[in-house]
């Protein structure tokens, strides 16, 4: 189904799902040591009160206490995965120095320090809303370029050399702050391999209009994001004939991009979006770019849809949506979900025996 927006044509996405094909193919390409992981973390834990790197804030769970990034690095336990993170240069020191502090908890993980690369994104200046640079005492402020500087950032010469050395092919890329994320998804992995795709995305169903998510769409035959407020109205409430919404993958930043791919995107210029803030008591604009506007260069991609329950725990806030208390229910519920499976099923095979 096609809708015709001024002169470009959108067209609402018709998401897979994996069944479980790719699985062996996926477990391949970890063994064989084509994959690695890359953590965008280079923001700051300021919107949840803490002080610090977003990815050393901890989360109470009930169980346990644990810093974000520990989430994603204990999914790798027993792998040989590569873990690269982004940071921004406010936080790049802090997070090395988390590392080297829980060098301890990281090899009962299964990971030394030297299997974890931390790379800075390039820094832009702050501007005035007449276009001037902002300085504050005589000095240039500069802030981070946004989630879509990580295309550049990776190919810079050293961590490029790593990732050439290592032969890797395949880069799982995500943003810290979802918990429940899956970075050791073998049938994800699997797809992308067996059918050559430069990148595959993850999503979820888009269930309510209000909802503030951006949306995946094609585009003049190829992949794009609209963000929640470039929807419009009309868009926005638009049902399919099945009652679902016309526009109802929901972006959740979950993606396998092909090295040839990173290689290819770190040459283009990605547009800049202007977010208006304020802080020094100065009104200003800090330009970004993002990781999705270079989406549409990819012409062998697929979207996948997952459960929402199983790979979304965002954690934006200090409280209410999105914030520390309700990601930890939501990865809480699924492990207790994952629990419940694994009783009924060794109870059926006890069963059968």
């Amino acid at each position: 189904m096609d809708y015709r927006g001024g002169k470009k044509m959108i067209k609402s996405i018709q998401a897979e799902r994996l069944t479980g094909a790719y699985v062996q193919k996926g477990m391949e390409v970890v063994e064989n040591g084509r994959y690695g992981v890359c953590i965008l973390a280079g923001g700051q834990g300021t919107r949840l009160e803490f002080n610090g790197p977003k990815g050393c804030c901890p989360v109470n769970t009930g169980d346990k206490l644990q810093e974000i990034f520990k989430f994603h690095i204990e999914q790798l336990k027993g792998t040989n995965v590569p873990i690269f993170i982004m940071c921004s240069r406010e936080n790049i020191y802090e997070t090395e120095d988390y590392l080297t502090v829980h060098e301890e908890d990281l090899k009962d993980m299964g990971y030394s320090r030297e299997m974890i690369t931390t790379f800075e994104q390039e820094e832009l200046p702050l501007l005035r809303y007449n276009g001037e640079k902002l300085k504050i005492d005589g000095k240039i402020k500069k802030g981070s370029s946004g989630h879509g500087g990580v295309y550049k950032a990776i190919m810079k010469p050293e961590v490029r050399e790593k990732i050439e050395d290592l032969k890797l092919k395949y880069i799982y890329i995500t943003n810290v702050d979802n918990i429940l994320e899956k970075p050791l998804d073998y049938d994800f992995i699997g797809l992308v391999a067996s059918n050559g795709l430069e990148l595959a995305v993850k999503s979820v169903e888009k269930t309510e209009p209000e909802e503030k998510v951006g949306l995946f769409i094609e585009r003049n035959n190829r992949l794009e994001v609209l963000e929640y407020n470039e929807v419009g109205e009309e868009l926005t409430e638009r049902r399919d004939s099945d009652g679902t919404l016309y526009l109802k993958e929901a972006n959740i930043m979950t993606q396998i991009i092909s090295v040839d791919f990173l290689k290819k995107v770190s040459k283009i210029e990605l547009p800049m979006h202007n977010a208006y803030k304020r802080k020094w008591g100065q009104d200003y604009i800090k330009r970004e770019t993002l990781l999705f506007d270079a989406f549409k260069y990819a012409e062998k991609y697929k979207v996948i849809r997952v459960k929402r329950e199983e790979e979304f725990a965002p954690i934006k806030n200090k409280e209410g949506k999105d914030s520390l208390d309700s990601a930890a229910l939501l990865y809480l519920r699924y492990v207790r979900m994952q629990e419940s499976k694994k009783r009924k099923n060794t109870e059926a095979l006890e069963f059968n025996i």
